[in-house]
């Protein structure tokens, strides 16, 4: 396991880009990779229920090259593009564990696909599924943390920190930042 104390990083998720995604969320994402020598995106950087490979490839292929960007797995995302499962690393002496939480969420398949389209769908139309029911996603995801690590996830959209638990919550739903979702952004 590597240790990453010298470096600054930063751990975001679930973008859902499209190829349709304007030039701010560009903007942003150079905004992060000149801030930090390292950014995480933990799972969904795509959206494959909204946008064809060869589209987002042509609106998003190049940005990702660059070696500041560590890649995570997640539910919306290509099977094209060159993803981790999980990344675990060591910083001031703690280990941490970062993982798309859709490869830990403990509810039936069925149940996580369709609430997963059911999801997309109504962000469509600048909503999102109450609160209550991300943070029920949460605490399913809680039932798997890893013994030993900071457990780092994402796929909820739902913001929360403890002592060995983080959810990154949502950074972008299609072109929209959802603001209500970020509290705060939670700096290693």
């Amino acid at each position: 396991m590597k240790d990453l104390s010298d470096k600054k990083i930063v751990i975001i998720g679930d973008l859902h880009l499209t190829d349709k995604d304007s030039k701010i969320v560009k903007k942003s994402l150079n905004l992060l990779k000149r801030k930090y020598d390292l950014v995480i995106i933990n799972g969904d950087l795509s959206d494959k229920l909204f946008c064809r490979f060869t589209d987002w490839f042509n609106t998003w292929g190049d940005e990702f090259k660059d070696n500041k960007y560590l890649l995570i797995r997640g539910n919306h995302d290509f099977q094209e593009i060159e993803m981790k499962d999980f990344f675990q690393f060591i910083y001031n002496g703690k280990r941490y564990d970062v993982r798309h939480g859709y490869k830990v969420n403990r509810l039936p398949h069925f149940i996580k696909i369709y609430i997963s389209i059911f999801d997309r769908f109504i962000c469509c139309f600048g909503k999102n599924l109450p609160d209550c029911i991300y943070k029920f996603f949460n605490k399913t995801q809680k039932q798997s943390l890893i013994k030993g690590f900071i457990n780092v996830r994402s796929h909820t959209h739902c913001y929360e920190v403890s002592s060995n638990y983080i959810n990154t919550g949502v950074f972008v739903c299609g072109n929209r930042i959802i603001g209500h979702k970020i509290r705060k952004w939670k700096v290693l």
